[in-house]
Parts: structure tokens; sequence; C-alpha cells
């Protein structure tokens, strides 16, 4: 039988209902846990849990201390002494890595002006507003009313991996709408725009080889140098800000907090959503090999990837071309950057609007089963973080990325639109 338009707008109307319903329930929790103290830092069945926006400030601190005196910003008995002050009573069970680039401890130095809980709030309120006007200005071209980036705002914020960079004040909540920016300034052709955008992703550069490689794809000479020149300043500026010794210090630093398990705590690959953590999810262990498989992987590709931004569908209209080819990089970067949790899936969002835009847009083959799965996201990310709950080999958040790769070929590369 089919359903009459105001039948079918009433129960449009009703599930965007329940995905707001759902985001405010979700999000009332932290009001609840900062009421009992949990929200930072808290000890569950015999283990202590820390926030990761406990770690930027105490790198805040650190920074602080840095900035009045020559300090050794990743000494790890000094910043094992700070965050222990900042979470006082919970103590991790091992000394916290905090290897965040020395940029980052800059900008985490404006936190202890604050309390904690008004400092991430702060953080919180802002990193928010940063991502929506990112993705904004990316869709507005897009967008046939404000209606339909009012209904994306609430399908993305009932999504878990945008609950979970606000609960724990992720610093994706400054790379991925970085990462937003990129894509928006190299679409639209401002090619030294886009590579000064590249020193706000220097917090997450395990995706540059395939940003700056798309970039340079796109902008060639200009973003390039304009790329170099921006992260150049930025490191040179901590530098003078925190003392150039670890500007130089950092690079072996953070492979030391990377891939020497068991020794920090910080960083779990096996709850990553990679290749890197299926492989140890396979093998039972990081390792060495491990390491080096991912670390080639994610060069190869990238540069494969480079290779299709060069010479790949030709044939394509320029900007479905882009909106492909740009999904393309992203699911790749996720799943072969050695560093990719549940939040950096908030990325997803990009290539999910897309998708869902121009299946409400035009009529082509598949474009139903392609809206359902959009907007069937948010729920099905809360399922994904609960089946990941019990270790499975495949992480469940991978499953996602082929999926939307083909609905994006089949959306702007493969089909005929009425």
């Amino acid at each position: 039988m089919k359903l009459s338009e105001d039948r079918l707008d009433l129960i449009r109307f009703g599930f965007v209902a329940a995905l707001a319903m759902w985001a405010l329930c979700t999000f009332s929790t932290f009001v609840e846990w900062m009421k009992t103290g949990e929200l930072f830092a808290i000890v569950k069945d015999g283990r202590p849990y820390v926030s990761d926006f406990s770690i930027y400030y105490a790198a805040g601190k650190i920074a602080w201390q840095a900035m009045h005196a020559p300090t050794n910003i990743y000494d790890i008995v000094l910043q094992d002494q700070v965050l222990k002050s900042v979470i006082a009573p919970v103590a991790p069970e091992q000394p916290w890595f905090i290897q965040c680039p020395p940029p980052f401890f800059v900008v985490a130095a404006i936190f202890p002006f604050f309390s904690l809980p008004v400092a991430w709030s702060i953080w919180v309120v802002a990193g928010d507003i940063f991502f929506f006007w990112a993705l904004h200005y990316l869709l507005k071209d897009s967008l046939r009313s404000r209606k339909d980036f009012i209904v994306l705002s609430i399908g993305i914020a009932a999504s878990f991996p945008f609950w979970v960079c606000n609960r724990l004040g992720q610093a994706a909540l400054l790379t991925v709408p970085s990462a937003i920016l990129f894509w928006t300034l190299v679409k639209n052709g401002k090619a030294i725009e886009a590579g000064m955008s590249t020193a706000l992703l220097l917090v997450k550069f395990q995706y540059l080889p395939f940003l700056g490689l798309a970039g340079a794809a796109l902008g060639r000479v200009k973003f390039v140098v304009s790329a170099i020149i921006s992260s150049v300043v930025a490191m040179l500026g901590s530098g003078l800000v925190l003392g150039m010794q670890n500007i130089f210090d950092y690079p072996k630093m953070v492979m030391e907090g990377e891939y020497k398990v068991g020794t920090y705590s910080g960083v779990n690959p096996a709850d990553q959503q990679n290749l890197r953590a299926l492989l140890v999810r396979i093998t039972g262990a990081d390792s060495a090999m491990v390491n080096r498989v991912c670390i080639i992987s994610c060069l190869v590709v990238a540069f494969i990837v480079f290779a299709f931004w060069l010479k790949g569908l030709k044939n394509v209209e320029l900007q479905n071309r882009f909106k492909f080819l740009a999904t393309l990089t992203i699911c790749c970067m996720l799943y072969f950057s050695p560093h990719a949790h549940k939040q950096d899936y908030l990325l997803l969002t990009v290539p999910a609007s897309w998708i869902w835009l121009e299946s409400i847009r035009a009529e082509f083959a598949g474009a139903k089963w392609m809206k359902r799965f959009v907007i069937s996201l948010p729920f099905i990310s809360w399922v994904m973080f609960v089946v990941d709950q019990v270790h499975p080999v495949v992480p469940p958040f991978t499953l996602l990325l082929p999926v939307l790769v083909y609905a994006a070929y089949e959306t702007f590369c493969a089909v005929e639109k009425k």
C-alpha cells in the first residue's frame, strides 16, 4: 500500500524527533557524570579510566611551566605527576604519555585559566560550533533549504562518534572540522588557504599523507608551499614559546609513545578502528611487524589515492568526481592511518551528507537504499559501539567504509539521474 505524502511527512517528522530525543538523552548523561565526578576520571571494575580532556588539561599546565622555565614537556615523570594532580584521587595504572605535538600544548595552555569542568565546557562548545560551521560551509551549495541542514545536524548529534568526541573532550573536535575546512577550500580552488589549514591538522599528523597528497594533486605548488610554510611557522612558534628542544625531541618521543607497548598508558591499538587494530586482534599483540605493515600500507595506499586524484575518473563531472575521490580518501585515511579511533569516524559525516543530499535531490538506481542507509547511520553507530565491547576480530566501524565508498561511486560516478 502506498502511503500518502502527508503520512510520509508525519513519519519523517517522527523519525527526526526520535533522533533529537536520543541526542538529548545521551548528552544529558554529561550533567549527571559531572555532578558525581565521573566525567574526567573514574575507577570502574577496579581499573582507572581517564578522559582525553584531562590529559589535555595536564598538557596545558605543563605548557605554562615550560613558558616560565626550561622544561622537557615530554618528560614522562613530569607528565605523570601533573596528570595525577589533575585527576586525583584517580591515578592511571601506568604513566600516561601525553604525545600531543608542541602546537597543541600551546593551545592547551588556555585551559588552566579555568577549572577543569569549565575548560571542558568551553572546549566542547567551541569545537561543536567549529564543526557545524565547517560542515555548513562545505555543504551550503548542495542544501535545498535550511531544513536539510537542521535534519543533518540532528542526525549527527545523535550519532556515537559525535557523542564520544564531546564526552572525551577529544581533539577530534579540532581536527575533524579542520579536515572539513580543508576539503571546502580545495573544492573551491583556494589552494593557498587550504595549505594554511593543514597547520590545524598537525595534531593528527597521520592524516597528512592522505590530505597532503590530495591537496598537492588539486592545488599543486601553491598548496605545497603554503602547507610547508604554515606548518613550519606553527612548529617554530611553538618552539619559541615552549623551547626549541621540545620541537627537536617530538618525532622521537611520539614514536616511542605510539609503539612502545606496555610501557605507557595512552595508546591502545586493539581499541582502534583501522588496519592496525585488525592485525592486533588477529595476532593478539602489537608488534614491530604490525607497525611496519601499517606504516608501509598507509604510505602505499596514500600514493595510490594520489594517482586517482591525478589521473582517475576523468570522464566524471568535476564536482561528482571530487565528491567520490574525497570519500575514497577519507575512508582510506581512516582505515590505513596508524592511529584512528571511533571518534575519528565523525569524518564520515562528509560523504554521508553528500550521499543523502544527492539521494533526496535526484532519482537514480539505488537512491532509496542509500538514503535509508545514511539516515540509519546514527543508530548503526551505537550498535557498532556496543558490538565492539566484545572485541570482535574485525573492528566494526571499519565495515562502514567499503559501503560508503560503494554508495559514493553509485551516487556520483555510475548512475544516470533524472
